[in-house]
């Protein structure tokens, strides 16, 4: 199905900016500068895009499946991905307003260490659980 592709390869997006963004933060220094902070828009975006595309796509169509167990996963999947849209918002409200700085900050390396975490887990999570799933149920 050409949307789980999509998602695919915005999940492979999304982990290589995690693995950038994450060289960035050993030194702090230069998560000011304009390069770095247009990457964490880029990884911000692309993570929301991703979110969205989800729900757009795929989360009604699966919930409208007879298989219990594909239910059951797409709602904790759909209650996840709210979860992930309300801290990417509280995140960005905090950091990644103009003017905010960030060089130095613990707050935001462990911060940004926490999203990078739960993003890493969100797409193992997709790969082994729900992108089979979906393929099952839109087969």
């Amino acid at each position: 199905m050409e949307t789980l592709n999509k998602l695919e390869q915005q999940n492979q997006e999304i982990s290589e900016l995690c693995k950038v963004l994450q060289v960035l933060l050993t030194d702090n220094s230069v998560c000011d500068t304009r390069i770095a902070r247009e990457l964490f828009r880029r990884f911000t975006d692309k993570v929301k895009e991703h979110l969205s595309l989800e729900d757009n796509t795929l989360y009604a169509k699966m919930l409208g499946h007879g298989d219990k167990h594909i239910n059951a996963l797409t709602k904790r999947f759909l209650s996840n991905s709210l979860e992930l849209q309300r801290i990417f918002l509280d995140y960005e409200r905090l950091w990644c307003r103009e003017g905010v700085e960030v060089t130095g900050n613990d707050a935001f390396i462990r911060e940004t260490h926490g999203i990078f975490a739960m993003i890493r887990e969100r797409i193992k999570a997709e790969r082994d659980e729900f992108f089979p799933a979906a393929n099952t149920a839109l087969a």
